[in-house]
C-alpha cells in the first residue's frame, strides 16, 4: 500500500477494517520537529521570548576548508534578543511592498498557512500563505537597502478542533520615521543560511558519522509544504544553502585557482529510516553564479529504495566559482504533503588538494548512531524511583559504535565519562580499551565495563539529570568534533522507552483495537496521568475517539482504570506528549498502559531507533500479541501532579515570594498575580504547547486574569518588567 498519493488524515479514513491480515501498521509523519539545541529553539515560546524590533541579518564569510558532518547544528537560527552579541542598529525610515507602502505589515520568519473549514467533507484545511519581499529604504535617498523575504501572519491556529485566533506575529514593519532596525551577524558556527531540513541522529543507516541532514516534504517547523487538501503536491521542498564562502583569497597567501584541485564532497543516503523517494524524486546540487544571479545545475541523484551511503565528489572546474561568496546549495524534489522522500546526506567538505583518486578517504574516525542509556531497561524513568535502590538500575557497560572513514588501520581509544552538572564523575581509563585491529572503511563497537559505577543520588529535586559521554581518541584524526558523542540521561517524573522522537506513526485497523506498553516499577507510587505523543494526521480529530486505560495484567486481561471517550489532541510543539490525568492509582511490579480505540484507527508517535516490542501490545479481535514492528511507542506513565515537558536539566529562573505571588494555584476560575518588588510588567501565559493563550499589562503591581475558559492543565506565567533581560517564570495549574 502507498500512501503519498494520500494525506495522513485520509489514510486513516479509507482504510478497510476487514481486509488486513496485519492488525498493526506503521504510517509515515504527516509532520516532525527539527532537532535544535535549546538556546536555538524555533518554539513559539522562544520566539515570544524575544524582542519586538526588525531584524535584518548579515552572514560572515567562510574560508576553506568548509565541513560539516552535522553532529552539531550549524544552521542558521532566526531568534534573537537583546542578548545576543554581534548587533547594530541603524534608522531606516520606509518600507515597500511592490508599488505599495502599507501603514504596518504583519510577518512570519517562515512559511505560514491560512485555515478554512470545508463544510463539504468536515474537517480543517489549510493553504499556504504566498511569500512576501519586502523592500527597505533609505529615507534619504529611497534606495533599497535590504530586501526580507517573509510571510503574512496566518488567520489562527487549530486547537481542538476549533481556530484559534489569537496568534502574534514574528514581526511588525510599520511605516514610520523613527523605526530602528537591528542589524545582526550570522553569529559564530553558522554554515547554513536556511534551516529547511532536518538535523538529527535519527533517520541514517550506517552513517558515516552521528548526525545527518535529512530532505523531506516539511518546511523548517516541520509542517507540509502543500496545503492538507493537496495530496499530489510535488515540487522543490527543503533547501540547505551555503553561506558565503571566500573562494578567492587564499589565507595563506595568493589566490585559489582552478589548478588548486578543489573538489566538494558529501554522503548521500535515499529512504534511510525513513520513506523511500520514487524515480520521479531526487536530491540535487546547485552552484551560485554571483555575475547572473542564478544557480547553476551541478549534480543529481534519482530516488530509489535504501542504499549504503555513497560519496560523491564535484570538482570546481570554472573560474567563475572562484570569487569571494561562492555559495553552494542542495534541494530536494518530492511530494509535498508531508514527511515523505527521505534523503539523507552527512560530512559535506569543500577544500582545496583533493585529486580525487587519491582523496576518497578521510582520516577521521567518528561516533555513529546514538548515545545509550546509562540505566538498564528505559531510557526515563522517575527520579524518585531510581532513587529507591540506585545501583539495581544501572548498567555494568555500555556499547558505542565507531566507523574509521579513513584508509588506514587504526588504534583508537574509547572511554566513558560522566558529568553531574560541570563535576565529572566517572572517566574510565582509555588505554584499557583499546581497539587495535580497526580496520579502514570498518564499524566497531566497543563495550565498555563501567562497575561497579553507580549515578549519585543526593539531589531532592523531582528532575535531574546526567551527561554521559562516549569519547574516543586516535591519532592523526582531522575532525575531533565527531570524537565525543553526549547521551543526556534525564530523569523526571515518568517512564519511557523511546529516545524522544517519532519516525513513524503506529495505528490500528480495526474497531475496538487496544494498545498497550508493559512498565515495571519498584516502588509503590501513585499514577496519576498517561502521556502520549499524537502526530499530527491533517485530519480533524473532533471524530476520532478512544479511551485510556490501564491493566494489571493482559492474561488474563484485567483493566484497573478506564476513563471516558476523549479524542486525541496534538502538541504544536511536536514530539512533545500531551497529558492524560487518570484517577489516581496505587500501582507496583507490572501493569500495562495503553488506549482503546472507538471507530477510526488513532496514530500514536513511534520511536524506530529504540528497540521496545517485546514491551509493546495490540489486540484486535482474540487475543493480545507483541506489536509486529521493532521500536518503542511513545506513550508514557506519569507519576507527578504537574508534566514538565521541558527537559530535566531546565532550570527554573530564580524567584523568591517576595518578587511574585500567584493564587490560587491551583486555580479554578480565576487567577491572581501580585508584584512586590515593581508596579508595572508584562504577563504572557502560555500552554505548555508554547501557545500565547494570554498577554496582559500589570499596573500598580497587580492582575487578576478570569481562567474560567482555559482548560484543564500546566500553563507558564512569564513576567518581565521594562528592564528585565529575562523574564521570571513560575508554573500555574488549572484543575476543576
Amino acid at each position: 500500500m502507498t500512501i503519498k498519493s494520500l494525506s495522513f488524515g485520509l489514510v486513516c479514513i479509507l482504510l478497510s477494517f476487514g481486509s488486513w491480515a496485519q492488525k498493526d501498521s506503521l504510517t509515515p509523519l504527516y509532520g516532525n520537529p527539527l532537532l535544535y539545541p535549546a538556546e536555538t529553539n524555533y518554539s513559539a515560546a522562544s520566539r515570544a521570548n524575544g524582542d519586538n524590533n526588525q531584524y535584518i541579518f548579515e552572514f560572515d564569510t567562510l574560508s576553506l576548508p568548509f565541513v560539516d558532518d552535522f553532529t552539531e547544528n550549524h544552521m542558521k537560527s532566526y531568534y534573537i534578543d537583546s542578548t545576543t552579541t554581534g548587533i547594530d542598529t541603524q534608522a531606516i525610515y520606509t518600507f515597500r511592498i511592490g508599488s505599495t507602502y502599507p501603514t504596518y505589515f504583519e510577518a512570519m520568519y517562515d512559511t505560514s498557512y491560512n485555515y478554512v473549514y470545508d463544510t463539504t467533507n468536515g474537517y480543517w484545511d489549510s493553504t499556504v500563505n504566498t511569500e512576501v519581499y519586502i523592500e527597505i529604504l533609505d529615507y534619504t535617498t529611497q534606495q533599497v537597502v535590504e530586501i526580507d523575504t517573509v510571510w503574512p501572519k496566518p488567520n489562527g491556529d487549530i486547537v481542538n478542533g476549533s481556530l484559534d485566533t489569537f496568534n502574534v506575529a514574528d514581526s511588525i514593519y510599520e511605516n514610520s520615521f523613527d523605526t530602528i532596525f537591528t542589524i545582526a551577524s550570522s553569529g559564530d558556527g553558522v554554515y547554513w543560511t536556511d534551516s529547511d531540513v532536518f538535523i538529527n541522529r535519527s533517520y541514517g543507516v550506517g552513517e558515516p558519522t552521528y548526525g545527518v541532514a535529512t530532505f523531506d516534504g516539511l518546511d523548517s517547523l516541520g509542517h507540509p509544504y502543500a496545503s492538507l487538501g493537496s495530496s499530489s503536491a510535488w515540487g522543490d521542498a527543503d533547501f540547505l544553502t551555503s553561506a558565503p564562502i571566500d573562494m578567492l583569497n587564499n589565507p595563506l597567501g595568493g589566490v585559489y585557482t582552478v589548478a588548486d584541485s578543489v573538489y566538494l564532497s558529501f554522503f548521500v543516503q535515499p529512504e534511510g529510516i525513513g520513506d523511500a523517494p520514487e524515480e520521479k524524486d531526487s536530491l540535487v546540487l546547485e552552484f551560485y553564479d554571483m555575475d547572473s544571479d542564478e544557480w547553476v545545475f551541478m549534480w543529481k541523484q534519482t530516488g530509489s529504495e535504501l542504499t549504503n551511503f555513497e560519496q560523491v565528489f564535484v570538482k570546481l572546474e570554472l573560474g567563475i566559482w572562484f570569487r569571494d561568496g561562492f555559495r553552494f546549495r542542495f534541494k530536494n524534489y518530492a511530494s509535498l504533503h508531508g514527511a515523505f522522500d527521505h534523503w539523507n546526506i552527512d560530512y559535506v567538505k569543500l577544500d582545496i588538494n583533493r585529486a580525487h583518486a587519491q582523496n576518497t578517504a578521510i582520516d577521521d574516525v567518528a561516533f555513529v548512531g546514538q548515545g545509550e542509556s546509562i540505566i538498564q531497561d528505559y531510557s526515563q524513568m522517575p527520579w524518585a524511583h531510581f532513587k529507591s535502590d540506585p545501583s539495581s538500575f544501572m548498567k555494568s557497560e555500555l556499547s558505542t559504535s565507531a566507523y574509521n572513514n579513513s584508509d588506514q588501520t587504526k588504534n583508537v581509544r574509547f572511554g566513558i565519562e560522566v558529568y553531574e552538572g560541570d563535576t565529572l564523575v566517572l572517566q574510565t581509563n582509555l588505554s584499557n580499551n583499546v581497539e587495535p585491529v580497526f580496520q579502514s572503511g570498518a564499524t566497531v563497537e566497543k563495550t565498555i565495563d563501567i562497575s561497579p559505577f553507580t549515578l549519585s543520588d543526593t539531589a531532592t529535586s523531582k528532575r535531574y539529570t546526567f551527561d554521559v559521554r562516549s569519547v574516543l581518541n586516535t591519532t592523526p584524526d582531522e575532525n575531533r568534533n565527531n570524537d565525543t558523542l553526549i547521551h543526556k540521561q534525564d530523569f523526571g517524573t515518568f517512564y519511557s522507552y523511546d529516545d524522544g522522537t517519532a519516525e513513524n506513526g503506529y495505528y490500528l485497523v480495526s474497531s475496538g483495537s487496544k494498545m498497550a506498553v508493559e512498565y515495571t516499577v519498584p516502588v509503590v507510587d501513585t499514577l496519576r496521568a498517561i502521556n502520549m505523543y499524537f502526530p499530527e494526521s491533517g485530519t480533524d480529530f473532533s471524530a476520532y475517539y478512544f479511551r485510556v486505560v490501564i491493566w494489571s495484567s493482559l492474561s488474563p486481561e484485567v483493566a484497573v482504570y478506564q476513563s471516558d471517550y476523549t479524542n486525541p489532541v496534538f502538541s504544536f510543539d511536536r514530539n512533545r506528549v500531551v497529558r492524560y490525568e487518570v484517577d489516581p492509582i496505587a500501582v507496583t511490579g507490572t501493569f500495562y498502559v495503553g488506549i482503546q480505540q472507538l471507530n477510526n484507527p488513532v496514530v500514536v508517535g513511534f520511536d524506530r531507533n529504540i528497540d521496545a516490542q517485546s514491551k509493546t501490545y495490540y489486540k484486535t479481535d482474540g487475543a493480545w500479541s507483541y506489536s509486529s514492528f521493532t521500536g518503542s511507542l511513545m506513550i508514557h506513565p506519569e507519576f507527578d501532579t504537574v508534566y514538565y515537558p521541558w527537559g530535566v536539566s531546565t532550570e527554573d529562573i530564580a524567584f523568591t515570594e517576595q518578587d511574585i505571588d500567584v493564587y490560587p494555584n491551583p486555580a479554578n476560575d480565576v487567577v491572581n498575580i501580585v508584584l512586590s518588588n515593581t508596579d508595572e510588567a508584562t504577563v504572557n501565559i502560555m500552554d505548555v504547547s508554547g501557545r500565547m493563550v494570554a498577554q496582559e499589562r500589570i499596573q500598580n503591581g497587580q492582575l487578576q486574569l478570569p481562567t474560567q475558559t482555559w482548560t484543564n492543565g500546566v500553563y507558564i506565567i512569564q513576567i518581565a518588567n521594562d528592564n528585565s533581560t529575562k523574564p521570571i517564570v513560575k508554573r500555574l495549574v488549572i484543575s476543576r
